[in-house]
C-alpha cells in the first residue's frame, strides 16, 4: 500500500510539470513573424531551461537551439522562425541544461513561409516643360500611380515671349505637389 501511494505521489508530480501550452497541434506559424511559446510550471520545475526545436528530417532526430538560460517563472518566449523553418512536423523542446534531458515538449506543429514585408519606400519623379512661344506649361509627375496636369495660356499678362529675351523662365514661377499631381501656380 506504501508503494502505490508514493507511486500515485510521483505521477501526480510528473503531470504537473512543465508543460508547453503554446504551440499546440493546430497551430500554423509564420516564418519571419514572432511567434510565442508558452508554457505551465510549478515550484519543482529547474529554474532555468534550454528551447530547442526539433526539425522533421527522414533520418535521425535533428534539433536546432532557440534559446538558453531560459527563466521558468516567465511563462512564455518569443520566437522568429528563420525562412528555412518551412514544413509540418516542427515540436519544441524544453531541455534541462544540466543533463540535457527533456522537460517537455510539444505537439508537433506546421511552419508556413510568411508573407513578403511590402516596401514603404517609393520613387517619385516630376518633370516641367514650358514652350516660350505658345504659352503652355506641360507638367507631369509618377509615383505609385501616375498623373499629370497641363495649362495653357499668357503665363505672365501683357507679356509675349518675343518681347522678353528670358520668358521661358518666367513661365514656371512656383511648383507645388498636391494630392500626388504637380501643379503650377502661376502669378
Amino acid at each position: 500500500m506504501l508503494f502505490n501511494a508514493a507511486y500515485l505521489l510521483l505521477a501526480a508530480a510528473a503531470a504537473r510539470a512543465i508543460q508547453i501550452t503554446a504551440p499546440t497541434n493546430t497551430s500554423n506559424w509564420q516564418t519571419g513573424v514572432p511567434q510565442t511559446i508558452q508554457w505551465t510550471s510549478v515550484a519543482t520545475d529547474p529554474s532555468t531551461f534550454s528551447i530547442v526545436i526539433q526539425v522533421p528530417s527522414s533520418s535521425a532526430l535533428q534539433t536546432e537551439s532557440v534559446a538558453t538560460n531560459i527563466q521558468t517563472s516567465t511563462g512564455s518566449y518569443s520566437f522568429t522562425p528563420a525562412a528555412s523553418y518551412v514544413g509540418s512536423q516542427y515540436r519544441i523542446n524544453f531541455v534541462n541544461p544540466q543533463t540535457n534531458a527533456i522537460l517537455a515538449q510539444s505537439d508537433y506543429f506546421t511552419i508556413a513561409q510568411g508573407s513578403a514585408v511590402a516596401s514603404s519606400s517609393a520613387s517619385a519623379s516630376a518633370s516641367a516643360s514650358a514652350s516660350a512661344s505658345s504659352g503652355t506649361i506641360v507638367l507631369s509627375s509618377g509615383a505609385a500611380a501616375s498623373g499629370s496636369a497641363s495649362a495653357s495660356g499668357p503665363a505672365i499678362p501683357n507679356a509675349s515671349a518675343s518681347s522678353k529675351p528670358n520668358a521661358a523662365g518666367a513661365l514656371v514661377p512656383s511648383l507645388a505637389l498636391v494630392g500626388g499631381s504637380l501643379v503650377a501656380l502661376l502669378a
